[in-house]
């Protein structure tokens, strides 16, 4: 059954831009050998991420995600089956780090500076509503 998981934390401590990097680059090649999607959005040590996928295999992720030190206070806002993904692809959207050019990041997506990124996804949907009050907080 395909699920999508839903959840909120803390970064246990500053994250510099490399380490940004690196978490988004870390997720796409993991994320991609067991199939599963999503977005992950960070401001100010905060995270919101959305994961798609088997629900097994997204369990099993999100217990792992749950014992990895650069995360606390981790809280589970939906855990639903699909239909269908919304994230093709593993995306991360985050702010303040334009001096190292991360257009050209693979997996970068523009989210949460851009009102007008992310219409493709079906705007009914709890991770978009999710998403989206994230986006407008920070703003």
């Amino acid at each position: 059954m395909l699920i999508t998981l839903i959840y909120g934390s803390n970064a246990s401590s500053h994250l510099t831009e490399t380490d940004l990097i690196d978490i988004l680059n870390e997720c796409r090649k993991n994320n991609k050998t067991v199939d599963v999607t999503g977005m992950l959005l960070y401001h100010d040590r905060n995270f919101i991420q959305v994961l798609e996928g088997e629900e097994d295999i997204v369990t099993e992720l999100y217990q792992k995600i749950s014992k990895d030190p650069r995360h606390e206070n981790l809280l589970t806002y939906v855990k639903q089956p699909i239909d269908h993904r919304q994230f093709g692809d593993w995306e991360m959207g985050f702010v303040d780090i334009e001096q190292i050019g991360v257009e050209n990041i693979p997996g970068y997506t523009r989210f949460i500076e851009d009102p007008e990124h992310g219409t493709k996804l079906e705007s009914a949907s709890y991770a978009y509503a999710f998403l989206d009050v994230f986006r407008s907080n920070i703003r």
